[in-house]
């Protein structure tokens, strides 16, 4: 029984306790100048005041977030175009590195193709001289077996066989 009545006071306290609540705070906000009188008209003409000031402020953000949304569109629109022409930049860049990477691979071609030659060049270079020291040797070994003046032959005649 005792637990009943705790539970149908409950009811009845909290009520009691929200009116206590309003009537602190109420006294709080509002306290003891309630002896003076309040002036309406003073009070109306400083909110007019404050609203005015806000909406003037208001105005300025506004015109500064225009502003700055301007500049971010700006700026989004310099960035692509700076990006579609890094892209083209980037493009020919890799174009120019294959074209001279093309280009290398020829040089180094014909530059293995001439190192080519200029050994065969050296190679003949050296037969040329064996083949002229040759030459010269046989020049000299057919001055020293000239044939007597007697067996001479004119130029136009065969040798007879014996």
């Amino acid at each position: 029984m005792a637990e009943g009545k705790k539970k149908s006071m409950v009811p009845l306290i909290f009520p009691v306790l929200v009116f206590l609540v309003g009537l602190v705070l109420g006294y709080y906000f509002w306290g003891t100048k309630s002896t003076e009188q309040i002036d309406f008209k003073a009070s109306l003409q400083q909110t007019i005041t404050y609203i005015a000031t806000l909406e003037h402020r208001n105005a300025r953000l506004q015109d500064q977030v225009n502003s700055l949304e301007n500049e971010l569109a700006l700026l989004e629109q310099k960035h692509l175009e700076v990006s579609s022409s890094e892209s083209d930049q980037v493009k020919h860049l890799t174009d120019r590195v294959n074209t001279l990477q093309r280009q290398n691979e020829e040089l180094r071609a014909t530059i293995a193709d001439n190192l080519q030659l200029y050994e065969e060049n050296q190679k003949l270079k050296e037969r040329i001289d064996t083949l002229e020291h040759m030459l010269n040797t046989l020049r000299a070994g057919q001055q020293d077996l000239t044939l007597p003046p007697e067996t001479e032959q004119p130029p136009g005649e065969k040798e007879k066989p014996f």
